[in-house]
């Protein structure tokens, strides 16, 4: 028998031809993916960005919080950590001196024993206030704090720290021997004077076109009146009876001049140089001069005192 072999016919495949309108279609398709990824990435980027900028604002609000609570803890590491040291107040006055037999009346100066404080105590009390001004500052009051920073002038950073470095200086100054109460009350007195005089020389140099220096030389000595009495006491301790403090006495006094004397001079440069700086730079400054103070007072006086 013949065998019939059936021939295979090759399989044409067809290729459509890419027309030029499915062409540019494909290609508009394609750009706009590209085109939305990376506006996708673009917008990524710049989100990112935003949220990892700080502003000066922002280190301004959390130097006010790290104060804040490092004033809390440093309150309570002093009344658990420090000894309790008390310090006596006297109230000196004019009286008759009854010692003196003469017909004519002869007045002496007599010191009455008014009351004790603890040393400890006011320390935290020091301590507590700065951290509610801190918190108040960086919390509630801290968009009307923000728009006087703006300004260029802090008023209410003056008012509210005025107050407690009044208390922090005459903590100082009845342990370097400044007892009587009305020197106290001069001291305190010259401290407000001193950040009251500091505000008005913000307030006059802030559209001045060159530098006002009437507040700020009141400002100087007003803090130079408050440290006074305090130097006076341990020069005429060494000199008249040739006795010394103790080491801490310095230590603080040293402290207080410190503090006042970078003031002076970051409101020096704020009023002169205040065309090439942001105010918000300055005020970072007096927070950090305030923290410094703080911890430099609680370690003397931790080292001083421990129990």
């Amino acid at each position: 028998m013949a065998t019939t072999t059936a021939k295979k016919k090759p399989i044409k495949r067809t290729v459509k031809p890419v027309t030029e309108k499915a062409a540019s279609s494909q290609a508009k398709t394609t750009s706009k993916v590209v085109a939305s990824t990376k506006n996708t990435t673009i917008s990524k980027t710049s989100s990112s960005s935003k949220r990892r900028e700080v502003t000066p604002f922002d280190k301004l609000r959390g130097l006010h919080f790290s104060n804040a609570f490092s004033g809390v803890v440093l309150a309570v590491l002093t009344l658990i950590f420090v000894t309790p040291q008390t310090r006596e107040l006297l109230l000196s006055y004019q009286a008759r001196d009854s010692f003196v037999n003469s017909d004519v009346v002869t007045l002496g100066t007599a010191t009455e024993s008014l009351f004790n404080i603890n040393i400890r105590y006011v320390l935290a009390i020091v301590l507590g206030l700065t951290a509610i001004v801190s918190l108040l500052l960086a919390t509630k009051l801290y968009k009307r704090y923000e728009a006087t920073v703006k300004a260029g002038i802090s008023g209410m950073r003056w008012l509210l720290y005025g107050f407690v470095s009044l208390i922090l200086v005459e903590l100082v100054s009845v342990l370097a021997g400044v007892q009587e109460v009305n020197t106290l009350k001069s001291v305190g007195g010259f401290v407000l004077a001193g950040a009251l005089f500091s505000w008005l020389a913000e307030r006059e140099n802030k559209d001045a076109k060159s530098p006002k220096k009437l507040a700020f030389v009141g400002a100087v000595l007003s803090y130079f009146m408050a440290v006074l009495p305090m130097l006076v006491t341990l020069v005429a301790t060494s000199v008249i009876s040739g006795e010394r403090f103790s080491w801490y006495v310095y230590a603080l006094v040293a402290t207080v001049v410190f503090g006042f004397v970078a003031s002076i001079m970051t409101l020096r440069s704020s009023i002169y140089k205040k065309n090439k700086f942001e105010y918000v730079a300055f005020e970072q400054r007096y927070v950090r001069i305030d923290q410094i103070v703080k911890f430099i007072t609680v370690l003397v006086i931790f080292s001083a005192f421990n129990k």
